[in-house]
């Protein structure tokens, strides 16, 4: 399973079959995938919330109320959320998920 669409289909027909040691067994190649390759801005890397939602399989509402509650900042570039990589890391490790 190599690109999050298909992991979510995997998730979601999982879910939908009630097979949870088959969906404990898609969690955890999940945590085993390398994240996205961030973007540059200036000589920051930085993620999308497209791309930490994907990492973090989450909604945005949930990035948001993070935002709101102070546990990562961003900023916003040409109108899109964007996240340095410090700030993903610390939120990974917050939420105890692994990072390349």
């Amino acid at each position: 399973m190599g690109d999050i669409k298909t992991l979510f289909q995997a998730v979601e027909q999982a879910i939908k079959e009630k097979k949870s040691g088959e969906l404990q067994d898609i969690l955890q190649r999940k945590k085993s995938m390398p994240p996205p390759r961030p973007a540059i801005v200036g000589d920051t890397k930085t993620y999308s919330s497209r791309e930490l939602m994907d990492m973090m399989c989450v909604t945005k509402v949930t990035i948001y109320n993070w935002m709101k509650n102070g546990w990562i900042m961003g900023f916003k570039v040409n109108g899109d959320w964007r996240f340095t990589e410090d700030q993903v890391r610390a939120i990974m490790k917050r939420k105890g998920v692994p990072y390349g």
